[in-house]
């Protein structure tokens, strides 16, 4: 890899070095920035590491008209701000215990850069880069990144032991990357699997969510089932047939997260739990509630009739992703295949024409009927959703005069008040 041709600093990063660098010290660009770049992706962030202290850093920043602010002063970290894009400023530092899983106990300020990176995550993320030097990497993360692997810096175990979300962000590279995850890493994460259970669920779930909307969700899944249990543990019960077969639908399927969410949990009777758990918010929960729910109750015929009254009891995004659910499960016939494709296009034709489905599009309301002399109350209810069967079904047209016209012959023919 040709470091002075993959990675370019943006002016506002140079402009950052050259502050650092008129204070008469070194800066690098480190970590997800660097990683990214050498395998030519956009970084979505900048961050750039010095030996210097923020306190003694920010006046600079402030002289040249920069405006800063204290994101992590305890952990030597500041950002400044230019053209409204954020960087951040790190002090190299060496880490303590971590006694919580998650963060060190302590930090110590260090002069050193190499000392900086010994305490990063990933071999593919502890490399820096200036452009007076070039690429620093200590501890071969290029070469792993040739390679497609992904290791710890230094002990794997103590790297999880440290901060346990590394696990999962393993599996996010593992799944977004597609790295393979070297052998004593792998184990280590496995080992160290329960210590999940001291993370905050919420950033078990920004990461599981990435890794299950990804296109390696079946890799890891068919190998990582144990951690995956740590946080939905009806995943554990499953058997390898089961989880070969999962693991295929997940691949097949959208990458739609209430879609994929409800195959996990098609076989499962007690769900819910796990969604509670993993606090998705009320929509997704409420989607993949009913995806689940309703999988078996509804049986798609390839008829503009009987998709209307699917859509008219389940509603569109109901039917659109039960239907791509069903379309995408491994055990489908050549013939079920062709049954759900003709359901799509139908259902594609409804939504195109705006066909009526639900009482919402009756080109007739419970104000109408009221002038036709209905009380208001139940009954209203009733007559619209008479009226629309028979849209649905075709025996009348969603016209206003001949809804209005044949709600007057129901009325004197039911017992509508």
């Amino acid at each position: 890899m040709n470091a002075e041709n993959q990675i370019q600093l943006p002016q506002n990063v140079l402009t950052i070095m050259n502050v650092i660098k008129e204070y008469g010290a070194e800066s690098y660009v480190v970590g997800g920035c660097v990683r990214d770049s050498l395998l030519g992706r956009n970084p979505k962030d900048w961050d750039i590491c010095s030996p210097v202290l923020p306190s003694e850093l920010m006046p600079l920043f402030h002289e040249k008209g920069y405006r800063t602010i204290e994101t992590g002063i305890q952990h030597g970290t500041f950002t400044v701000i230019i053209d409204n894009e954020c960087y951040e400023i790190t002090t190299y530092r060496r880490d303590g215990k971590y006694t919580d899983n998650r963060h060190p106990d302590n930090i110590e300020f260090v002069s050193d850069l190499e000392e900086d990176l010994a305490r990063r995550d990933f071999t593919i993320n502890a490399i820096a880069y200036n452009p007076q030097e070039g690429i620093i990497d200590a501890f071969c993360g290029e070469e792993d990144l040739r390679d497609g692997t992904l290791r710890c810096v230094g002990n794997a175990k103590e790297r999880f032991q440290e901060d346990a979300l590394r696990i999962m962000r393993a599996l996010r590279f593992s799944a977004v990357y597609g790295f393979h995850i070297e052998e004593q890493t792998s184990e280590s994460m496995m080992e160290c699997a329960p210590l999940l259970h001291n993370i905050a669920v919420e950033r078990i779930n920004k990461e599981f969510t990435t890794i299950l909307l990804s296109d390696q969700i079946d890799t890891i899944l068919l190998h990582y089932q144990y951690i995956i249990a740590q946080f939905i543990p009806c995943i554990e019960t499953y058997n390898q047939d089961q989880i070969k077969f999962l693991s295929q639908w997940l691949k097949k399927s959208p990458k739609d997260l209430s879609i994929r969410l409800a195959i996990l949990f098609e076989h499962v009777h007690d769900y819910k739990p796990s969604l509670d758990y993993l606090r998705y918010d009320n929509i997704t929960v409420k989607d993949v509630c009913a995806l689940v729910d309703h999988f078996h109750d509804v049986y798609f015929l390839h008829t503009p009739i009987t998709m209307k009254r699917h859509l008219r009891d389940y509603g569109m995004n109901c039917i659109y992703k039960l239907l791509y659910m069903r379309s995408s499960d491994p055990a489908n016939t050549d013939l079920q295949m062709e049954r759900y494709t003709k359901c799509l296009r139908i259902l594609d034709e409804i939504r195109k024409t705006e066909a009526c489905y639900s009482i919402r599009q009756l080109q007739v309301n419970g104000r109408d009927l009221i002038k036709l002399g209905m009380k208001p109350g139940q009954s209203i209810g009733k007559l619209l959703n008479m009226l629309l069967n028979e849209v649905i079904d075709g025996y009348i047209e969603n016209d206003p005069i001949m809804l209005i016209a044949r709600a007057g012959v129901l009325i004197q023919e039911g017992e509508f008040e």
